[in-house]
């Protein structure tokens, strides 16, 4: 049995026993009413190779970011224009995931490095840290240590940025992943807050998107799961994959519209889900 094999095996061992925890079987069958539209969304006649998808909480404005550090306006029948290539003004560096506070100020993370984006001025600048702080007596691990992360999530009302980095061996000999969590950071200065440790360290999301007071969800693989910052508890909510979803790379909440706008990253798809559906599973 491979590494791969195992790590899946760990992880869905881990998310049963949370469903046990909260007196649940894990997910049921999902409703295709669930699905309010999709959108094949491509450039240049070939599927976007989706990483992070963000709603402005003010205008509604629409934004993803493909594998290639392009981020592109998207409109709600699907059309996307190009807004901004993120290698001209940040490197060739990978991002991952995409949030967005107005229709101008972002924010996607970068290999240990939370960056604010201002479509304004067209610059990219680095806000937060994806590493946590140490006391200045702790000794520094971080040579050693790396942390990856692909989601993240903005939330306007509490001023509050969240991700989820995963902390893994710089040594790739052995890439065995030592802890997982959910981090938080000040919106405003970018300053760190909490590091609140999931389940397993096995975990790594590829989207996550504010579900109401204190509860996040998360996509991974084709699983919508929620995190409860108050009790870190990590639960199993829906299986996307009787709907066409196979690969979460982006989550975002359109409160006015009251969905959930999933993006699939194996074909590029923009899957649109109705929001009280999807907290009526909890």
């Amino acid at each position: 049995m491979n590494r791969s094999t195992l790590t899946q095996l760990a992880l869905t061992l881990t998310l049963a026993v949370s469903g046990c925890e909260a007196g649940t079987n894990g997910p049921g069958p999902v409703d295709a009413s669930l699905v309010l539209e999709r959108h094949a969304l491509t450039s240049a006649g070939q599927a976007l190779d989706l990483v992070g998808v963000a709603v402005d909480p003010m205008t509604g404005a629409r934004f993803v970011l493909d594998r290639s550090n392009n981020l592109y306006d998207l409109s709600p029948e699907g059309d996307l224009n190009l807004r901004l290539d993120l290698k001209e003004v940040w490197g060739t560096e990978p991002l991952h995931d995409l949030c967005a506070v107005s229709d101008t100020e972002l924010y996607t993370v970068a290999p240990e490095n939370g960056l604010k984006l201002n479509l304004d001025t067209e610059e990219a600048t680095s806000h937060f840290c994806i590493v946590p702080a140490m006391e200045e007596w702790e000794e520094n691990p971080w040579d050693e240590l790396r942390h990856e992360t692909h989601a993240i999530a903005c939330d306007l009302a509490s001023a509050t940025i969240y991700a989820q980095p995963q902390t893994v061996p710089r040594n790739e000999s052995d890439p065995t992943p030592e802890r997982s969590e959910v981090s938080t950071y000040d919106l405003p200065s970018g300053a760190d807050q909490t590091w609140t440790e999931l389940p397993s360290e096995l975990f790594l999301a590829g989207g996550m998107a504010v579900l109401s007071d204190d509860v996040l969800v998360l996509g991974r693989d084709a699983d919508l799961l929620t995190f409860d910052m108050v009790t870190a508890e990590l639960a199993p909510l829906m299986d996307l994959r009787s709907v066409g979803v196979e690969r979460i790379e982006g989550l975002a909440v359109d409160a006015e519209l009251q969905t959930l706008l999933v993006a699939d990253g194996h074909d590029g798809e923009l899957v649109t889900l109705d929001l009280e559906m999807v907290r009526g599973a909890r």
